[in-house]
This record gives structure tokens, C-alpha cells and sequence, in this order.
């Protein structure tokens, strides 16, 4: 999901070995090139100010050290070279955060509302209490208890909540110019009236 805006704000990364998962679960740079001299500069917003390269280089390492402790990446050697590769574990462990990292876009209303409807079955009842409740935290109106709605485009952060659940087929989006009799709800809940 790296083409998600959120993925790139590292400053929710709190750890190196953290970020290191997360931009190699991401593809945002070659898994190579962390054992690379350029991984110091890749990482740097994780390093702080600490001197010496030395010391930065032995930090990364203890990092990849305990990611392949903790089965979240492996070192696989191909053209006689050694690469990483992050375990299904680790992917899992990268989607978790994206999800908890998501954020919907703001700025200046285009005058449409989108729409997200859900009727997501009773034997998926934990992706649907976790889908619903992650769209309130992100800010959308409760239009109903299965109807939510937001100003801005949002189509694609709904398509990744909805393919992380697995409850995609259960999901509608849908853009609309007025929302009738809830309109002054949902502009008083957004800060439009």
C-alpha cells in the first residue's frame, strides 16, 4: 500500500526496528540496500543525531538483528547476493500499522459527499464492529449504523480498510451532492454550516 499518503508520514514510526519493517514491508526502498553505506541516509529520520556512521550502521543491524529474531524478516541469498525479505509475519505486522496509520484527506470541500454504505453479515461481526469503528475514528459522520459519510475523496483508503477485512463484496462508495434531510447534520458535524 505504499501509494496510501499515509504510509510516508514515518514521524508515527516510534522505533527503528520499527521503521525499518515498515519501509521494507512497504517497498519504499530495495530491501539491499539497508546492508547498503546509503541505508545510514535512507534511515536517517530514525537515527537522530548520534555521530558517528559507525554507530548508525551497528543500530540498523541490531534492528535487522531482532526483525529476524522475531521472524518478521529473513535474509534469502540470490545471484550471490544476500537480500531481505519480510516474512508473511512481517507483512502482516506492516498491513496492521498501515491500517493504524491510515488517514483520510482533508483540505477544502468540493461540495460532494461520499457515501460509505456496509452490510457486512453476522458471521464476519468482528470486521464489521472493527470496519465501523475505525471509520468513526477516522472521522466520518454516522449517518446510520451501517451508513457513514465524509466531504473528501476517500475511495481508495475504503477499498484497503475494505481488503484488509476481507469484507469488500459487503461495501458500497458512492458520491452524492446533497444528503436531503441529513444535510444540516452532517455540515454542522464537519464545521460547513
Amino acid at each position: 500500500m505504499a501509494s496510501l499518503r499515509t504510509i510516508h508520514d514515518y514521524s508515527k514510526v516510534k522505533t527503528l526496528t520499527k521503521a525499518i519493517l515498515v519501509v521494507l514491508g512497504t517497498g519504499t526502498i530495495l530491501a539491499t540496500a539497508v546492508i547498503a553505506p546509503n541505508a545510514v541516509q535512507i534511515l536517517k529520520p530514525f537515527l537522530g543525531e548520534r555521530g558517528r556512521k559507525n554507530r548508525e550502521r551497528e543500530r540498523i543491524h541490531q534492528a535487522l538483528r531482532t526483525l529476524q529474531r522475531r521472524r518478521l524478516i529473513e535474509y534469502i541469498e540470490r545471484d550471490q547476493k544476500i537480500h531481505i525479505q519480510v516474512t508473511e509475519d512481517g507483512k502482516k505486522y506492516v498491513r496492521q500499522f498501515e491500517v493504524d496509520t491510515l488517514s483520510f484527506p482533508q483540505g477544502e470541500w468540493d461540495k460532494k459527499w461520499r457515501i460509505i454504505l456496509f452490510d457486512i453479515p453476522e458471521q464476519r461481526g468482528i470486521a464489521r464492529r472493527a470496519f465501523q469503528k475505525r471509520l468513526q475514528s477516522l472521522g466520518c459522520f454516522p449517518l446510520q449504523r451501517s451508513v457513514f459519510v465524509y466531504p473528501h475523496a476517500c475511495q481508495d483508503e475504503i477499498d484497503f480498510l475494505a481488503s484488509f477485512w476481507e469484507v469488500g463484496d459487503y461495501i458500497r462508495y458512492l458520491e452524492t451532492p446533497d444528503l436531503g434531510k441529513s444535510e444540516g447534520e452532517a455540515r454542522s458535524f464537519f464545521g460547513f454550516l
